[in-house]
């Protein structure tokens, strides 16, 4: 009876489901819900290349990497992979294999490629243990050295051996080098006498190199192989304590002057030992005072033979205003203003173009960048007399303004002997269709 009453419950809930689309079965039911409760056997027949793990497949896993246990079963590396993470097996780490005497042996005798598949290795295990016994890669356009040809190293110049053995002459160094051979050209080093030792350190190196027919570096080598410092001119040696002592009681250049130092050097060994500057101190007197504020800060620094930022100080000290020379406008000065331009002005002035212009403002005058400055008679007759560069620069025009008036007068140019005008180009006229038409 139970049995026939759910066969008709499950008859009536697939009518019920038949007359519905896959979304509502699906919100209905809900579509997690029904893969979580789908059972293996079912997974299993809806995908048929799905294989089931067995136990004797479990045993393998983590005995070897993931890829390897894949090529055994005939699985896919993230198959084998998923598995093992999900039975929580830890990836083994297979012990490394070691190196033999007879396998170091082979290493540089062959290519890597070629002795990495002779000893079932990986290339990179190859070169590895290459590089750590310092093993060169194989050439096999290197010649090995014979016995015969080591028995020459030494005996005569490498360049010459080289050219002998026809190889280069780095190899041969290199060769020479490595069995302890000393070159044939090489000289042993000449021995210091004591009186040559006593010399060290009482006159500049270069001069005692050149004395004792010795190069520069084996003065320096021996000189502090021997603990002996440097030789220093009078003046110029180590600090003393009575030189130390007078630092910062008086200024550093009168320092200098005492100690025959110079002024860096001081300056240097002051601020080494931390002690301060002292400046010079000037007295002002009152009538040195007095002559402050009277005069360009120059001048007056002149006249009291004081440095002009000293007076300027001074006078900022004592709230001084400076003086400033004003140079006053004449009649015949303001006359020019307004008639020529602001730059003619000046330049014939003397004056800054900004001065005449405020002059011009001030006096109401009107301004013109054309503004024409009439010719003289006494002007017209030193036309042609010179260039006119430098007739321009005298009369304070321009060299256009004198080229233009001496063409108008028919004056030929300095030099020349006789005036030539200007060729003139005539325009050609248009001629278009309108023009010519006539109604």
């Amino acid at each position: 009876m139970c049995c026939a009453g759910e066969d008709s419950l499950a008859d009536a809930a697939k009518k019920f489901l038949a007359g519905k689309s896959p979304r509502e079965v699906e919100r209905l039911l809900g579509s997690r819900g029904v893969q979580r409760r789908r059972p293996q056997r079912e997974a299993a027949a809806s995908n048929p290349a799905y294989r089931r793990w067995t136990q004797r497949e479990d045993r393998l896993l983590g005995k070897w990497s993931d890829a390897q246990v894949g090529r055994r079963l005939k699985r896919s590396c993230n198959s084998v992979q998923a598995c093992r993470l999900k039975l929580e097996i830890p990836l083994a780490n297979p012990p490394q294999r070691g190196w033999t005497v007879q396998e170091e042996g082979l290493l540089g005798t062959m290519p890597d490629e070629e002795l990495a598949r002779k000893l079932n290795r990986s290339l990179v295990a190859v070169q590895v243990r290459r590089v750590v016994r310092q093993v060169p890669a194989f050439d096999s356009a290197r010649r090995s050295w014979p016995p015969e040809d080591e028995a020459l190293l030494g005996k005569m110049p490498d360049r010459e051996l080289a050219q002998r053995l026809n190889r280069t002459l780095e190899a041969v160094k290199l060769r020479r080098q490595r069995l302890g051979i000393p070159a044939p050209d090489y000289k042993a080093p000449r021995p210091w006498p004591p009186q040559e030792d006593r010399l060290l350190g009482t006159m500049p190196d270069e001069e005692l190199a050149a004395k004792l027919n010795r190069t520069l570096e084996s003065i320096r080598s021996r000189r502090n192989d021997k603990g002996i410092p440097c030789y220093f001119p009078p003046g110029r040696g180590p600090w003393t304590e009575a030189e130390d002592a007078l630092l910062g009681q008086v200024i550093d250049r009168e320092v200098a002057r005492r100690l025959g130092r110079t002024i860096h050097s001081v300056i240097h060994r002051r601020t080494q030992l931390g002690i301060g500057s002292r400046r010079p101190s000037h007295h002002w007197s009152r009538e040195e005072i007095a002559q402050l504020g009277t005069a360009r800060d120059t001048e007056v620094a002149k006249r009291l033979k004081r440095d002009a930022k000293e007076v300027c100080r001074k006078r900022c000290e004592l709230g001084i205003a400076s003086v400033v020379e004003r140079r006053f406008w004449t009649p015949e000065e303001a006359a020019l203003v307004g008639k020529l331009s602001d730059a003619a002005v000046a330049s014939r002035l003397g004056r800054t173009k900004g001065d005449v212009a405020a002059k011009r403002r001030q006096m109401g005058a009107a301004y013109s960048a054309c503004q024409k400055c009439p010719w003289t008679e006494a002007e017209d007759k030193l036309l042609g007399t010179e260039a006119d560069e430098s007739l321009a620069l005298r009369l304070g025009r321009t060299v256009v303004a004198v080229g233009r008036r001496r063409a108008n007068l028919k004056i030929a140019r300095f030099g020349a002997e006789a005036f030539r005008p200007r060729p003139v180009y005539e325009k050609a006229k248009r001629s278009s269709k309108l023009s010519q038409w006539t109604p």
